[in-house]
């Protein structure tokens, strides 16, 4: 604090001032210090509204304060940070959360006209994101995509493409692949049919996070079509029969399973990550090595977990011991997947006091808390498109009840009750 005091008095430097502004309130708010801390803020907020630059300072000093108002459950002074938020339409994902919590917190003072109509804003804005599906709960909105069949493509004529497949010849048919996918790369302003074109080729090629990627540079037009009607492209369903064995033996839903490997992998078998993890649902081998003792399943090293049965068996278990850790409660157990134990267990005690949504924003870790997000974006979309294949009961039971619980609070006060207050 003293050294970001001393930074403070420098007046040539307005950027260091802001910054330091945001990371001192920060620190009075750990000391529970937090009229200091708004004070900071607030200061931040003068400084940079209305500014054309540093609107990232901003929101972050906005957000800061809205929470400290919703901790007191003053939920008119957190409003105005909200409602702030909602016109820094630049960033899309700062906005989509401020639409979303902006609609929370008309509906915790009873203004349900109001509230409706900003998670109804969420759900069109953020079709494909985790506010965009909670605002869509909250009013009682079906989410809906399908499988349909894909259009045809002159691409799919293409007899090289069949054989190079048939013969397992993955790095020739990548090669030609990249060919392919270069010389056919549709723009911002291309239509469905284009996209759908490079997207099968990446499919063919199993680089499904190009196809994720991809998806950020479609026109909203694009993304709303793709979701509705192709949302297999890009929830796949890649190592199915492995899933779904693992889902029998540990009764967790595929659809769980297929949500963590998406996110973790990307469905890259030979995936591996800076912290030594490996294969699909990125095990640790001293974690895979534990879990496969205490549950007698065969595991002779790390290459075993280039394997796609033995690292979903192995990932699996573990996932389902740490649901029985955390008492079946969803979060955590995602939480701890991402983060381990140990910070999860300090999580729960500090931020016990919190509603399950309010708890996802509140984890301090941003990593975690994104990866929770997704993960439970991912859950929605593969437990729909399972049912629609009449898949979800014999690929493994029911939603878990904290996400239950997460999705029950979405439809409290003004789903259940026609009260329209100003």
């Amino acid at each position: 604090i003293s050294l970001l005091t001393e930074l403070l008095k420098d007046k040539k430097s307005n950027s260091v001032k802001n910054s330091a502004l945001l990371l001192r309130g920060s620190i009075y708010l750990q000391e529970n210090q937090e009229d200091l801390s708004l004070k900071d803020w607030d200061q931040v907020i003068e400084n940079l509204f209305n500014k054309k630059r540093k609107k990232s300072l901003l929101a972050k000093a906005l957000w800061n304060k809205a929470w400290i108002y919703r901790k007191r459950k003053d939920y008119k002074k957190a409003l105005e940070s909200f409602i702030l938020l909602t016109s820094l339409e630049d960033n899309p994902y700062t906005y989509h959360r401020a639409l979303f919590w902006t609609g929370q917190t008309y509906e915790d003072l009873d203004s349900c006209f109001y509230s409706r109509r900003f998670f109804k804003k969420a759900a069109e804005k953020d079709i494909y994101g985790y506010y965009g599906l909670i605002g869509s709960h909250k009013i009682n909105q079906k989410i809906t995509s399908e499988t349909k069949p894909l259009p045809s493509l002159e691409i799919e004529s293409k007899p090289l493409i069949y054989w190079l497949n048939l013969f397992k010849e993955k790095e020739l048919l990548s090669r030609f692949l990249e060919k392919e996918i270069n010389q056919n790369f549709p723009g911002k302003s291309s239509g469905l049919e284009e996209w759908l074109r490079v997207i099968w080729l990446w499919n063919q090629s199993e680089k499904y996070l190009d196809i994720f990627k991809s998806f950020q540079k479609m026109s909203p037009e694009v993304q709303k079509s793709l979701i509705k009607n192709h949302a297999q492209l890009l929830f796949p369903l890649s190592f199915y029969e492995e899933v779904k064995k693992a889902s029998q033996k540990t009764n967790l839903p595929s659809s769980f399973l297929f949500s963590i490997i998406r996110q973790e992998s990307a469905f890259n078998l030979r995936a591996r990550s800076p912290a030594d993890a490996f294969g699909l649902m990125q095990l640790i081998p001293s974690t895979a090595r534990q879990v496969s003792k205490q549950n007698k399943i065969p595991y002779r090293g790390y290459k075993d977990l280039y394997r796609p049965a033995k690292n979903i068996q192995i990932g699996s278990t573990y996932l389902k011991s740490l649901l029985k850790k955390y008492d079946q409660n969803f979060i955590l157990a995602v939480s701890a997947y991402n983060a381990g134990s140990t910070p999860v267990n300090r999580w729960r005690e500090e931020l016990g006091f919190w509603t399950p949504l309010e708890f996802i924003e509140n984890i301090p870790y941003q990593e975690t808390r994104t990866y929770v997000r997704l993960i439970i974006r991912n859950y929605v979309f593969y437990y729909n498109l399972l049912r629609e294949q009449g898949q979800t009961e014999s690929a493994g039971g029911r939603l878990p009840d904290d996400l239950k619980k997460v999705f029950k609070e979405s439809f409290s006060k003004c789903s259940k009750r026609k009260k329209f207050l100003l």
